[in-house]
């Protein structure tokens, strides 16, 4: 019996696939063995690379956007997430499109509307910037500067949700261009997905919005340190500057965000300036 055992197990035949087997096991140990920043790691590549898929299907599927916008929240996420991509990079410029599209919202005008706007800034924007890039570029060659030293000017547009719920967006686009030094341009939408509207300060604050804003602003501005104080322009007068055209937003605290473009109201040194007035307002 014990002989027969011998001769059983030494004519076991060995897979083809034996060392792939092999390899496979030892590559699952390995994995097992891992450490917890690692799956970690792994879980978030997954996440990331299952939300890529998103909004690929998103922006390529009708069929797939209109489905996911009778889901609840999924659906109201897509009614802004879809977005255009472009990049351009030659060696006077490297130029990075993310820019948000309104769709799905069963408002066709509203979607219109929208969209045309935005997509006539990112071409005013990539316009302008394409040719401050290459008479940079030719000034730096003119004056002796080696072509294959020039650093392309740098132009991004992209896109941030500042609130969205209860049916209301409101969201930022952003140009920052980048040489010496950076300056941004921004566009805001604040909308109402039931009604179609896009809202105004007069519509959230009521006719005296510019006495409530100025007010608000200057309180808040005398009360900064004196430092941070100073650097703000004596002779401007902040009311002139509140309108139905200022540019604002929504943050998620449901208050509206004033804000004012570098060198609007203040030296360079404050950068782009905001002010969230506390009023309390009605989407």
């Amino acid at each position: 019996m014990k002989d027969k055992l011998k001769d059983e197990y030494e004519n076991i035949k060995i897979p083809d696939d034996y060392h792939q087997k092999v390899q496979k096991s030892i590559v699952y140990g390995l994995e097992k063995q891992s450490s917890r920043q690692r799956r970690i790691h792994l879980s978030m590549k997954l996440a990331l690379s299952c939300f890529l898929i998103f909004i690929v299907f998103l922006n390529t599927s009708t069929v797939f956007a209109k489905t996911v916008s009778q889901i609840p929240y999924l659906g109201q996420i897509c009614k802004v997430l879809t977005f255009t991509n472009q990049d351009e990079i030659d060696k006077t410029k490297s130029i990075h499109i993310n820019a948000p599209q309104l769709n799905h919202t069963g408002n066709t005008k509203l979607e219109r509307k929208v969209n045309h706007e935005i997509q006539t800034m990112v071409d005013r924007a990539v316009d302008e910037a394409s040719t401050r890039a290459e008479e940079y570029y030719d000034a730096f060659v003119e004056t002796g500067g080696n072509p294959d030293e020039f650093m392309p000017v740098e132009i991004t547009i992209d896109y941030e949700i500042k609130y969205y719920q209860d049916n209301f967006v409101s969201f930022l686009i952003e140009k920052t261009e980048t040489l010496a030094s950076a300056y941004q341009e921004y566009m805001y939408y604040n909308i109402n997905l039931n009604t179609g509207k896009i809202l105004t300060l007069k519509d959230l604050l009521g006719d005296n919005y510019q006495d409530v804003i100025t007010q608000e602003i200057r309180k808040q501005i005398s009360a900064y340190p004196e430092e941070e104080r100073s650097l703000f322009f004596e002779e401007v007068n902040v009311k002139d500057f509140i309108n139905q055209d200022r540019i604002f937003y929504i943050n998620q605290d449901k208050k509206i965000v004033i804000k004012f473009q570098k060198y609007e109201i203040a030296a360079g040194a404050a950068g782009p300036v905001e002010f969230v007035i506390p009023q309390n307002i009605s989407l």
